[in-house]
């Protein structure tokens, strides 16, 4: 059981989690029900589907891949109380689905299978939308506990090398995986322990995403320069409008004062606009005072500044925030 939930959470989200991840993920965020990781491999338990389900949905949820760990049925019940609100019978859509079903073609996309639904039943089309995306959520949210062929997971990406290795991802425009962003939108609390060159990655990939021109530096002993942002199609050869020195500290360590004098000095060198340090904890106040009395154009991402670029690169920002 413990592998089925590692692997469905490998199919569905993109990342192999360890049994001890999955654990210390769920014990985290006070999910209620851990039975099925204590006690040995050799022990044996009772365990209901369902619950099974519900905690693969919990653990999606909190790594970032689902936007809500809700019950798929709660999507089609709140459909139905609309409907009913607005003089509907639902009932047209489910005759559909079954005509749709039992004709036995293979559709791909939700706006096919709306199509097919929309073709039988004369109920509005909003609504048809609504219900063939309730159906496809609740298809995704269920698991298939048997498999009549091989499941490729191979695309799947361990969490562990977010904070071992430096992450390169396969597409060249990016720098930092999709999925390791979702993980922590929702965990921010472990930036901290990140690879140190993801944190690099990460910050550069949110001026990416700004439309911001990046440089990366190649990471090691570079000078203290992380990254160089221009602004889009300025010249590259020319002083960059921002420089960024990226630390990834532990909570209780502070950016000493001699960092931010370093970064002012680098930025009257390159002649830059301005200056930032982003950091994973927080910058010595006795540094920011400095900056502040000598009106250098320095600027300061702390620990929760990162936290909000994060979530602002989550891939369901813009339902969360509509909620």
């Amino acid at each position: 059981m413990r592998d089925t939930i590692s692997e469905e959470i490998a199919l569905k989200s993109g990342l192999l989690l360890t049994t001890s991840e999955s654990y210390t993920i769920l014990k985290r965020r006070g999910f209620a029900d851990l039975a099925i990781f204590e006690g040995s491999d050799e022990d044996g338990m009772r365990v209901r589907p369902e619950d099974v389900e519900e905690l693969i949905r919990n653990l999606r949820y909190f790594i970032g891949e689902l936007p809500d760990p809700k019950h798929p049925i709660a999507t089609r019940i709140e459909l139905w109380e609309d409907m009913e609100k607005d003089g509907v019978d639902p009932h047209p859509l489910i005759e559909a689905l079954k005509q749709v079903a039992s004709q036995g073609r293979q559709i791909i996309t939700i706006r096919e299978f709306a199509e097919e639904i929309a073709a039988i039943c004369t109920i509005k089309r909003p609504y048809v939308d609504r219900f063939a995306a309730a159906i496809s959520q609740t298809m995704d949210r269920s698991v298939q506990w048997f498999q009549v062929e091989e499941i490729d997971t191979s695309w799947a990406i361990p969490l562990g090398d977010l904070f071992q290795a430096e992450n390169v991802p396969s597409d060249p425009e990016t720098y930092l995986d999709q999925r390791y962003l979702d993980f922590l939108a929702q965990n921010s609390e472990d930036l901290r322990r990140i690879h140190w060159r993801n944190f690099e990655r990460l910050t550069a990939e949110f001026f990416r995403r700004k439309g911001y021109v990046i440089e990366l530096g190649p990471g090691g002993d570079d000078g203290g320069i992380d990254i160089r942002v221009w602004n889009s199609g300025s010249d590259v050869n020319g002083p960059p409008l921002l420089l960024i020195q990226c630390k990834r500290y532990k909570d209780k360590n502070d950016v000493e004062i001699e960092t931010v004098k370093a970064l002012w000095t680098d930025v009257r060198y390159e002649g830059a606009h301005r200056g930032l340090i982003a950091t994973t904890s927080r910058i010595a106040p006795g540094g920011i005072a400095v900056s502040v009395a000598r009106r250098w154009p320095l600027g300061f991402a702390q620990h929760e500044q990162v936290s909000k670029w994060v979530k602002q690169m989550w891939r369901h920002s813009v339902l969360s925030n509509r909620q």
